[in-house]
């Protein structure tokens, strides 16, 4: 189950595609009468990536949430990870660089107009404690 643009559930572990970050479920990208829900596009990017496969995933630690940090596979897409960078859905932290230049450079995903990066649209937007 696809959670948002950067999250998975599998079972019962919430996984959390390692070294990318996608926009925010409720962020917004774009310019006034231009703005769009990046967010919510950036998960169904994911659900339709992983589409009736199944997914296997590769971690070695949790994050400060308590989710598996993991790069994660198909039979079909080698690197869902880099894959989200590379389809201008995700940013990356540090380990697909030349993924985000192309998909910079061809305006892909959220590249084709202005955003907040989601690290910084999260610092106005603080997650509500439960």
């Amino acid at each position: 189950m696809v959670i948002d643009g950067d999250s998975i559930k599998i079972s019962d572990n919430i996984i959390r595609l390692a070294g990318i970050d996608a926009p925010e479920l409720n962020q917004f990208c774009g310019i006034k009468k231009e703005r769009y829900a990046c967010g919510l596009q950036a998960k169904k990017k994911l659900e339709k990536l992983i589409a009736h496969q199944s997914v296997t995933c590769y971690w070695s630690k949790k994050d400060n949430y308590h989710r598996i940090l993991a790069i994660c596979r198909t039979k079909k897409v080698n690197n869902i990870n880099a894959a989200m960078v590379r389809n201008g859905w995700a940013v990356s932290f540090y380990n697909y660089p030349k993924e985000e230049q192309k998909a910079k450079r061809q305006k892909k995903g959220i590249w084709q107009s202005s955003f907040q990066n989601p690290q910084e649209w999260r610092k106005t937007h603080p997650r509500i404690k439960k």
